[in-house]
């Protein structure tokens, strides 16, 4: 690992999955942040969770590169899953109030929760955010 890396470069480094889901680190048989700077020569353990996620902050602590795309391309499809779902389920109540799904709902809608485009607002409401 390169000088300056972290537990979440070395969990990214093991495996996608493996830093996706780490929580913490035992360096040196110590619990540990996964933030902590590691070096040459140390035993280091993952701590994973099933419900662990990568965080936007990471892309701030990790250093490899590998790390830095693993985690870009996990937020990416989430917020891909986001925009999907959160359409899903505009058109679903819109199916309810039978009402249409026309640019005019949309702009009327967006007013009460500022998004600057549709893609982000059907985001936030696939997030699970209140729209």
């Amino acid at each position: 690992m390169p000088y300056g890396a972290t537990a979440l470069d070395f969990a990214y480094d093991i495996h996608s999955k493996i830093g996706n889901s780490a929580i913490g680190a035992k360096i040196n048989h110590k619990i540990e942040p996964i933030t902590t700077q590691i070096n040459s020569g140390d035993q280091i353990e993952i701590i994973t969770a099933d419900n662990a996620r990568p965080k936007a902050e990471w892309l701030d602590i990790v250093t490899t590169t590998k790390a830095k795309q693993a985690i870009k391309s996990f937020l990416k499809r989430e917020r891909q899953n986001n925009i999907e779902r959160g359409m899903k389920m505009l058109e679903e109540r819109m199916q309810q109030l039978n009402t249409p799904l026309s640019g005019r709902v949309l702009r009327k809608s967006s007013r009460f929760t500022n998004p600057t485009t549709k893609r982000s607002f059907t985001a936030k409401s696939g997030r699970g955010s209140s729209i």
